[in-house]
C-alpha cells in the first residue's frame, strides 16, 4: 500500500512537472514556479532536439495531457481509480511521443522521465 501510494505520488509529480499546465491552466503557481516550469520544458525540448515540425505536435501532446491531469487531479475518483486513470493518461501520452519523436528522442524522452522519477523520490525521502 505504501509503495503504491509512493509509485502515484512520483508519477502524478512527474507529469505535472514535465508538461507546461502553467500555459494553459488556471492553477495556483506562483510566478517563480511558472518560470521553472517554462525553463524545464525549454531544457526538455532542447534536449531533445525536437525539431521545427516537432515543435508545435509535441506542444499539443502536452497540453492535452495536463489538461487530462489536471481534470484527474481535481476529480472525486478515489486514489486508486485516480492511480489506475493516471497510469492510461501516461501510457496514452508516451504512445503518442513515440509516434512523434524519433528512436533516438523517445528514448531520451524515457530517459528524462526516469530523472524525474529519480528526483521527486529523493526529495520525498528527505
Amino acid at each position: 500500500m505504501k509503495n503504491s501510494k509512493l509509485i502515484f505520488a512520483l508519477s502524478f509529480l512527474f507529469i505535472l512537472s514535465f508538461s507546461g499546465i502553467q500555459a494553459q491552466s488556471k492553477s495556483k503557481l506562483t510566478e517563480e514556479q511558472k518560470e521553472a516550469v517554462l525553463t524545464q520544458l525549454k531544457a526538455d525540448k532542447e534536449r531533445l532536439a525536437l525539431t521545427a515540425e516537432q515543435e508545435a505536435p509535441f506542444m499539443g501532446i502536452t497540453k492535452k495531457y495536463t489538461t487530462m491531469l489536471k481534470e484527474l487531479k481535481e476529480s472525486e475518483d478515489d486514489r486508486m481509480g485516480k492511480f489506475q486513470k493516471l497510469k492510461e493518461i501516461q501510457s496514452k501520452k508516451n504512445e503518442e511521443m513515440k509516434a512523434l519523436l524519433t528512436e533516438s528522442q523517445y528514448a531520451t524522452y524515457l530517459e528524462i522521465q526516469k530523472e524525474r522519477r529519480s528526483k521527486i523520490k529523493k526529495l520525498r525521502n528527505q
